[in-house]
């Protein structure tokens, strides 16, 4: 199946060739996700950029195991703003891109694990 929002083949490196631990990296990288979006939009209502900083440095090696590069892109620049101290406001389409992607990636992902 052709996936649009991920792409796995880091994941699939990182498994080598291991089908058990392949649908490990799976399981956790839903879980991580399935947190981390909300996660990231309550820290972002609260207004909490410290735990936003750090959520997307988290993310920074989290992401590759997507295999989304816009996502991945957003994220990275998100948080090099978030270290320049860079008011919310001015970080909306930023947050808006990660906040589309996010569930769109995950959804995908759930499907490769069903499958698995």
């Amino acid at each position: 199946m052709g996936y649009r929002y991920i792409n796995l083949d880091y994941l699939e490196k990182m498994a080598a060739g291991d089908p058990e631990a392949r649908q490990e990296m799976l399981r956790m990288l839903v879980a991580e996700l399935e947190s981390s979006g909300p996660r990231l939009k309550v820290l972002r209502e609260t207004q909490n950029q410290a735990e936003l900083q750090w959520l997307c440095h988290h993310l920074k090696s989290t992401f590759p195991f997507v295999g989304n590069e816009q996502l991945a892109n957003a994220n990275r620049e998100l948080e090099h703003h978030l270290r320049q101290g860079q008011i919310l406001a001015g970080l909306a389409p930023l947050f808006l891109e990660i906040e589309t992607l996010l569930p769109k990636a995950l959804k995908e992902l759930r499907q490769e694990l069903e499958k698995s």
